[in-house]
């Protein structure tokens, strides 16, 4: 595993051979048992630790973590919680139609396509309560806008590169959005309850 430093408080780990769980477990597992740690995060293939001080940057109490830690341990962990999510896939001020276009899917192709999988909070990121989501269909894979649009509302569901995701508040941003929904991780996270976690299942129904 390498131990990569990104700055004077912060290091991260990397293994390109590991999953996604295997980056949940681990963040859980360093974030319980790391008193220096100000915050443990992760991403789809690695862990970052973003310590108290710089004086209390410490790669040997991470190895010391690591030698403790294996994919089979027994301690008890938060199961995975499926979300299901209503969303209006509307032509209204959305890329929907153009997403159509360019694909040439008809709409009812592309609503099928993605309210037909079952996606993966991978990680937070970008915003505060954005969760990058994957397992979204080849088929769908789209590069950032070239142009980022200057307004995107909260509860913009949308699309881009391999993943899928809501905006948690109105913003700027360069993803495709296909439709709307009510729900948002934000609340659910800054009220905490801790109610939803990297790990966590996605389920987009259509509204």
């Amino acid at each position: 595993m390498q131990f990569i430093r990104l700055s004077e408080k912060t290091i991260e780990l990397r293994d390109p051979a590991r999953v996604l769980s295997f980056w949940i477990r681990l963040r859980q597992h360093i974030d319980i048992g790391l008193d220096q740690a100000e915050e443990v995060l992760n991403t789809e293939d690695s862990v970052v630790v973003i310590f108290q001080s710089s004086k209390f940057v410490s790669i040997e109490a991470v190895q010391d973590l690591l030698e403790v830690f294996h994919d089979e341990q027994e301690e008890e962990q938060r199961s995975a919680l499926t979300h299901r999510i209503e969303v209006d896939y509307t032509t209204e001020a959305t890329d929907l139609q153009a997403i159509s276009e360019r694909f040439s899917f008809s709409i009812e192709e592309l609503i099928k396509l993605h309210t037909e999988r079952t996606y993966q909070i991978a990680m937070f990121g970008f915003l505060p309560g954005f969760a990058y989501l994957t397992g979204i269909s080849s088929q769908l894979y789209l590069p950032r806008k070239e142009n980022p649009s200057l307004y995107i509302p909260k509860g913009a569901v949308a699309i881009a590169e391999r993943y899928t995701g809501i905006y948690p508040v109105d913003t700027q941003g360069g993803w495709h959005v296909m439709g709307y929904t009510k729900n948002s991780f934000l609340e659910d996270i800054m009220s905490g309850t801790n109610n939803v976690q990297p790990g966590d299942f996605v389920e987009f129904v259509s509204k």
